[in-house]
């Protein structure tokens, strides 16, 4: 099972105290910081002609106006075209991996996920969607290609999809500023492709 990590938290009130790391929150003073952020924001947008809009709910595939500056954006940033109606805003990257994980794999269905990783994730892909959770040991480098290799050779010989969903596995990988570790996948393992 995924392992739970218990850390020091050096940059905090709590500094020297040993806490855990499960919710993944930044420290105090960075929250604080966002704190005030947001309270401009807010104030910037109450103030504005179009403060009533911010009360009403928007289109389920989010503005148009964001995803067409999104994809404005993107297009420059990956030097590559990205259409601004193949782009879905979500609350965050956990609620991607959910709506993700909950339309293309089922109870039963393979995850293989670094050892360690962010915990709240792993929850609910284990506990929520009630996939196996295969935890891969990780180096300074990320995830171990050749375990992972193993693994998936290991766990998935013969295997029949359970869940009659369009998978029957999938990696689950935090590749940059890795949540708890800090690591950024080396070019390395971003070139393997185990998964075919």
């Amino acid at each position: 099972a995924p392992r739970v990590s218990v850390g020091i938290m050096e940059d905090s009130a709590f500094s020297g105290v040993a806490s855990s790391f499960i919710l993944g929150t930044p420290a105090v003073h960075l929250l604080q910081k966002a704190a005030k952020l947001l309270q401009q924001a807010t104030v910037h947008c109450m103030t504005s002609q179009r403060a009533s809009d911010l009360m009403e709910y928007g289109p389920l595939d989010g503005l148009r106006t964001y995803r067409e500056e999104l994809a404005k954006f993107l297009s420059r940033e990956y030097k590559d075209d990205v259409l601004s109606d193949s782009l879905f805003p979500t609350c965050g990257a956990t609620n991607g991996l959910y709506l993700l994980a909950s339309q293309y794999f089922g109870p039963g269905d393979v995850v293989f996920v670094e050892d360690l990783s962010f915990l709240m994730g792993v929850h609910m892909l284990s506990k929520d969607l009630r996939m196996e959770a295969v935890p891969v040991p990780m180096d300074e480098n990320g995830i171990k290609t050749d375990e992972l290799q193993r693994l998936v050779d290991e766990r998935l010989q013969g295997k029949k999809k359970e869940s009659g969903m369009p998978f029957r596995a999938m990696v689950y990988l935090i590749p940059v500023y890795h949540n708890p570790t800090g690591c950024c996948l080396s070019d390395d393992v971003c070139l393997f492709r185990s998964m075919q």
